[in-house]
């Protein structure tokens, strides 16, 4: 073999090398740029799987929380204007009071719980939620010594109280309640039997004996639940009025 064909076939061979090297690197490059994409996808399905879990989250609970909380709220608002019911209608309210209480600790009790499966980054995301409602829990529950009342509930009667008033849907219904509450007339036929009257009947002698205190600790309460209230329907697409603090003596 000559020189010149020697350097040819030197120069061939090079070249051969480096294209196929060049098209390695470029394989590879693009590989890795492939890997990118699909994790960046997988990322992308991941967070939205995230957003739709907290839609269907708020969507499925907002308005039944948002209802009781009204609800509860505007029975204080009653009370702090002295009512308590019509004539010969003492022991329906006294009962009924009671109800919308519990009720609200029940549906405080199933956002817990669902809550409680949702990951680090959503759980942050409901976090304006979870505060609100744990001002209103911890109103109920204060125990300070500026206090002078015995309308209290502590956190563990608030969550005993509410795992009574859960009722599990055996089918969960389209708006993807797998839970709810009590309706009233069910929990008047409970009421005065265990395990109810054991965690309610403090809370019923309160409501048919209210004090001054007391009722300055419901102020207090319904205040936190008119913040709930705004935070789950700041347009007032629901409920229009009636959700004004009741005012303050400084």
């Amino acid at each position: 073999m000559t020189t010149v064909a020697i350097v040819v076939a030197v120069i061939s061979a090079v070249v051969a090398l480096i294209s196929a090297v060049t098209v390695e690197v470029i394989r590879r490059r693009a590989n890795d740029g492939l890997e990118r994409v699909k994790h960046e996808l997988a990322l992308d399905r991941e967070a939205r799987s995230r957003n739709a879990q907290l839609a269907e989250l708020v969507r499925a609970y907002q308005n039944p929380v948002l209802r009781c909380a009204y609800d509860l709220q505007s029975r204080i608002f009653n009370i702090h204007r002295g009512f308590r019911g019509r004539q010969g209608e003492g022991e329906y309210f006294t009962s009924n009071t009671v109800y919308v209480i519990a009720e609200f600790f029940g549906w405080m009790e199933i956002v817990r719980r669902e809550m409680q499966f949702l990951d680090l980054e959503v759980e942050q995301r409901t976090a304006a939620l979870k505060d609100a409602l744990d001002r209103v829990q911890g109103t109920f529950a204060s125990t300070s010594r500026r206090r002078q009342d015995h309308f209290y509930v502590y956190r563990g009667q608030q969550r005993a109280i509410g795992e009574l008033m859960i009722v599990e849907l055996a089918d969960p219904l389209q708006s993807g309640l797998r839970s709810t509450c009590l309706g009233y007339a069910a929990f008047v036929e409970r009421r005065t039997e265990p395990p109810m009257s054991r965690w309610l009947d403090r809370i019923e002698a309160r409501v048919a004996d209210l004090t001054g205190p007391d009722v300055a600790r419901l102020v207090e309460v319904q205040h936190a639940l008119i913040d709930l209230v705004d935070l789950l329907d700041p347009d007032r697409v629901r409920f229009r009025t009636n959700r004004d603090k009741i005012p303050t003596v400084l």
